[in-house]
């Protein structure tokens, strides 16, 4: 038995012959935020639509609240709520948007009090908004519109595509503050798609990468994309300045593969001599070092010529690693994985 709000198990989603997401076990749990990061391509949009049962995979189980289900199932429509990137106002005004999905069940109680709530959530005031037609909204206004009228639905699990992208600044802090009210007051699950790591970071439990369709559940990855370039046993990364980014890689069976490495598996060190001689090893340069949401460890960025990589240390070694300098970075060539 698991106390999971959401199970996927054995996951396998095609675009005809080709494997777009794939994910053998993966659980949401009751009141948490999840986090989902990784390229433009990688599988994240589709693994949102998969949570909101938009869109029916290929192969696979999917379980909510212990049963199983399949797209638009009725517990579906009644419990998960999703804001896609492309999700559009209805010609209408504030008011009708946030209240349609009421109407649409004929649940009309208390209805402008419930709307006002709702957009009080999202940071604009019933009296200014609940008749001002879509047409004169921003587009982060139009943005908390749409999040509000997922909102009042009150759903067990909501999902969000891209939620700030392409808002300003107050719009974001406005998203972030309805996210964290949904979860602190209804124990709602979110799973939030984001490009902003910074943001997704600052407000999830849990944050995963989706690379090349498969899910990496580390909190922080190096991807180094190829091609590679061929010397003796090893692989160079390949950058865009002359001499490119220097970072030797164990042979991959293709060089047009990609390079995973876990940033807590990127070492740092001032003294050479402590560097195994099974590790690989190579200079880079401190940009930027940041605390950890859990305040346990940092987050130290590095460059390498043009590219940037990440490592995770523990806070106690702060004033050792600081920015501009340069240093010695190395891992273990089994923690590297190729996709």
């Amino acid at each position: 038995m698991t106390n999971a709000l959401f199970e996927i198990r054995n996951l396998k989603h095609r675009y005809k012959d080709r494997i777009v997401l794939e994910e053998e076990d993966f659980d949401l749990y009751p009141g948490t935020i999840t986090g989902i990061t990784g390229p433009n391509g990688s599988g994240k949009s589709t693994l949102i639509n998969i949570l909101g049962l938009i869109l029916k995979p290929t192969e696979g189980t999917l379980r909510f609240m212990g049963e199983q289900v399949a797209p638009f199932s009725e517990i579906a429509r009644e419990r998960i709520a999703t804001l896609t990137q492309d999700s559009t106002l209805l010609k209408r005004n504030v008011l009708e948007n946030v209240a349609y999905g009421l109407m649409v069940r004929k649940d009309t109680n208390n209805l402008e009090k419930r709307v006002a709530e709702s957009l009080e959530a999202v940071g604009l005031p019933f009296s200014s908004f609940a008749c001002r037609s879509v047409k004169a909204l921003s587009g982060g206004e139009a943005r908390r519109v749409a999040l509000a009228a997922r909102l009042i639905l009150k759903p067990r699990m909501l999902l969000l595509d891209e939620p700030t992208a392409h808002v300003d600044e107050y719009s974001n802090t406005m998203i972030r503050r309805a996210v964290l009210h949904a979860r602190d007051r209804w124990g709602t699950t979110l799973v939030i798609s984001s490009h902003d790591r910074e943001w997704l970071e600052s407000i999830s439990d849990r944050t995963i990468t989706v690379f090349n369709g498969r899910l990496f559940k580390e909190e922080r990855l190096n991807i180094l994309t190829g091609p590679f370039e061929k010397r003796g046993d090893y692989g160079y990364k390949v950058g865009t300045t002359p001499g490119g980014c220097n970072i030797p890689v164990p042979m991959s069976p293709d060089l047009n593969n990609s390079a995973i490495l876990p940033a807590s598996a990127l070492y740092l060190t001032h003294d050479p001599s402590v560097i195994p001689d099974s590790a690989i090893s190579f200079k880079s340069r401190i940009i930027g070092v940041c605390l950890t949401r859990n305040k346990e460890h940092l987050y130290v960025s590095l460059s390498c010529y043009d590219c940037c990589l990440i490592s995770i240390i523990d806070s106690s070694e702060a004033g050792s690693f600081i920015p501009g300098q340069t240093v010695n970075a190395y891992y273990d060539p089994a923690d590297l994985s190729f996709r």
